[in-house]
């Protein structure tokens, strides 16, 4: 079985504090693009996991996935599996989680186990944060540590520009250098959350643009502040708007159509919301 992985982009992210349980609480909304990895899964008796960049073996997070499933089903599931990789790594477009996502969604036809959707919802929460969002693959308003997922009916018009810089920001090092960002008064940022949701549900997507936020990017910017100047060359070129996704490296910026970039560092796609002609 062959089939496509899709990314993400964050519509903004607040982070609103540290839970007891360790994780951060977050606000954001999230819409899948045609960015996609390329996942070949074939049934085996035993687990291989082959990819053309990043982690192979039991490192890769589709590994897990096929661990989760097996001890949350009391049955076994192994599979030979070969990523073709596309989708930046550490760049913030969930390339991993939709890896995982898809692989359990594929297990599910192939074995002809007839799970539904609340049963993969479930396992994928047991496999990581944002696994969840990618069974589903549709825009989405995301909170909690990012399991908590309601479906927003929404079709983003413009293109999306994903600039990856050629380098990868580590999360567990963004997060730690945000705590010193969070305060007990997040009240601002719920209201900034909220009415960035409520524009997009009224396809206000220009003015929805205008309201979003990621934190992530007070840290980012300090530490790496060619994005500044990166940001001004897409302004000029007629960008509606520029930000980071999630907490890695890749620049989005926002086009009515498609643009001349020849000559940037780093790699750049041309992207649609995931389904959206």
């Amino acid at each position: 079985m062959k089939v496509l992985s899709p990314s993400k982009v964050n519509f903004g992210l607040w982070i609103l504090y540290k839970r007891s349980d360790g994780f951060h609480e977050i606000r954001s909304v999230f819409l899948p693009i045609d960015l996609c990895d390329e996942i070949e899964i074939k049934e085996s008796e035993l687990t291989k996991v082959v990819a053309t960049e990043g982690p192979e073996g039991d490192q890769n997070i589709v590994f897990k996935a096929l661990k989760v499933m097996s001890e949350e089903l009391g049955e076994f599931f192994s599979a030979d599996i070969f990523i073709k990789k596309r989708i930046p790594i550490g760049g913030g477009l969930g390339g991993g989680s939709s890896n995982a996502a898809t692989v359990i969604k594929a297990i599910n036809e192939i074995y002809k186990l007839n799970l539904d959707n609340e049963k993969l919802l479930s396992i994928a929460s047991k496999v990581g944060s944002d696994v969840p969002f990618f069974i589903l693959q549709e825009p989405a308003i995301v909170m909690g540590r990012g399991d908590k997922i309601e479906r927003l009916n929404i079709k983003f018009p413009y293109y999306f520009l994903i600039h990856y810089p050629g380098f990868k920001i580590d999360t567990g090092w963004a997060y730690s250098m945000i705590s010193e960002f969070l305060c007990n008064n997040y009240e601002v940022k719920e209201k900034n959350f909220e009415i960035l949701v409520s524009l997009l549900k009224d396809s206000k997507f220009i003015e929805a643009l205008s309201v979003l936020e990621n934190d992530f990017e007070k840290v980012i910017f300090d530490k790496f502040p060619d994005y500044l100047d990166l940001i001004s060359f897409y302004r000029k070129k007629g960008a509606i708007k520029s930000f980071l996704t999630g907490s890695g490296s890749c620049l989005v910026s926002i086009f009515e159509d498609k643009i001349n970039i020849e000559g940037k560092v780093g790699r750049c796609y041309w992207c649609k919301q995931w389904g959206v002609v």
